[in-house]
Parts: C-alpha cells; structure tokens; sequence
C-alpha cells in the first residue's frame, strides 16, 4: 500500500498500484520513451533498504538455465533508483484506515476471531466503481484464531515487526494485538517505511511506544499513540477507534 509517486522512471511513468508483496508495491507503468518496450510495464518498487531481495530476484531469471517456461517470469527490462516522496496522501490513508478499521471491527465483534497476520502485506486494494477509486480488504485469513477466554499465541504465524509488546514476550494474543499491528500499517502508509526494520531491536523497543511521524495532525497522533499503547488492556479497542477522528465516515 501506498502513494505513487510525484516522480518516475528515466523512460517510465508510474500509473496506479497492481499489487504488493513483503517488501515493495507493484505499479502498472506507461512508457513514454522506448520503443523497443511494451506501451504498459510493471514496475516493482522498493526502499533502497530492502534492495537486496530486489536485485537478487532481477538476477535470478538470468541464472535458470537454458529451456522455457511459459509460466515463470524471465525478462527483465531494467532497473534504475529514483527519488520519491515517501508516504501517502493523509487523506487516503484515512480512507484505507477506515476500512482497515471496520474490518477488524466485524471480525473482533461480529465474527469473533482475531487475525493473526495483520500487515501490509494483509491488506488489499481493491477498485470500486468506474472512477478508479480503491477500497482496503483485510486478507490473508487462514491462519485467524476464534476469539475465546484463552487465546495463546504459541503458533502465531504473523511478521515479527507488527507484534505487539504481549505477544513479542508473553506470546499473549486477542484482539489489541491486532490493533497494535494496525497503527504499524498506518504509521507505515504515512511515512513509506516500516518504523523498525531490524527485529533484533524488539526486545529493546517492546516497553517504549513507537515514534509518531510529527508532520501528522493532532487527530493522527493521537490515533497512532491509542493504538500503540504498551499495555493491551488499555488499548483501545477497534469498535471505538470507528468513533475517532482521525477516520472518516
């Protein structure tokens, strides 16, 4: 999830998003200079901090061997590194907040289950009516736990740097560890980059509140700083969170 970029490629033009993976977005790019390319590319994009899987999936066509599988990916066209704004607009990562947020909302209070994977990578864009409009769908729901009195977190398959505090160190699992992993894709889509990218920090971070980006208006700081509160019992639940000001109706 994101926001495209005011600047592009040398040859290329970043249109909207296609997709997502652990690392980077995926854009559906115009050509606007060579001819010897296809009028539409893909375009994968990364933070120069994750670089490294970047390159090395670039490379890994070139090193299959000789033959041809229609069903595997063999070309790439190119790479170069550009400078982006980082983050999104506040006003559409108010707009995935909201369905975030209401989506977490009917699995904690309608459904009964917690999700055990909230991340970006959990969270999908998907078109809404003919205007290109997008709406956030929480995904990635198999390995969801019914919410019940005791809910251990012992086989928690999410990614460490969206645990919250309980669930890094007591392996304490409900509900507010699902609002924790929340504000982490929230701060993530406001500044473009994951707020703590070495996990061997967590046992350093675990009784401290994550920084909240300071550009962001008193409704998102307080949002974040609620969803971030180190004790879960105190954290706020998602059925208020609908309520904040910081999302839209």
């Amino acid at each position: 999830m994101g926001e495209i970029a005011e600047t592009h490629g040398s040859y290329w033009v970043r249109d909207h998003v296609i997709g997502a993976d652990t690392f980077g977005l995926v854009f559906l790019a115009k050509n606007n200079s060579n001819p010897e390319l296809p009028s539409e590319i893909p375009v994968k994009s990364f933070s120069v901090s994750f670089s490294q899987p970047l390159q090395f999936e670039k490379e890994l066509p070139c090193n299959l061997g000789g033959g041809w599988c229609s069903h595997v990916l063999r070309k790439c066209y190119g790479d170069e590194i550009t400078i982006t704004k980082s983050g999104g607009k506040v006003s559409e990562v108010r707009r995935y907040t909201r369905d975030i947020v209401h989506g977490l909302c009917y699995l904690h209070c309608n459904a009964r289950y917690i999700h055990c994977n909230i991340s970006s990578s959990s969270i999908l864009l998907s078109p809404i009516g003919i205007h290109g409009a997008l709406m956030a769908k929480i995904a990635n729901l198999g390995s969801a736990k019914k919410l019940t009195s005791q809910v251990s977190g012992c086989d928690f398959r999410g990614s460490e740097i969206y645990m919250s505090p309980e669930l890094t160190k007591d392996g304490y699992l409900d509900w507010p560890a699902n609002v924790w992993a929340l504000g982490c894709v929230v701060s993530e889509m406001l500044t473009g980059s994951r707020f703590l990218l070495d996990t061997r920090l967590r046992w350093d971070y675990v009784c401290e509140q994550p920084k909240v980006p300071d550009e962001l208006s008193r409704a998102g700081k307080d949002f974040l700083r609620r969803c971030f509160v180190t004790s879960p019992y105190k954290r706020t639940p998602t059925w208020l969170l609908i309520k904040h000001p910081f999302v839209p109706f």
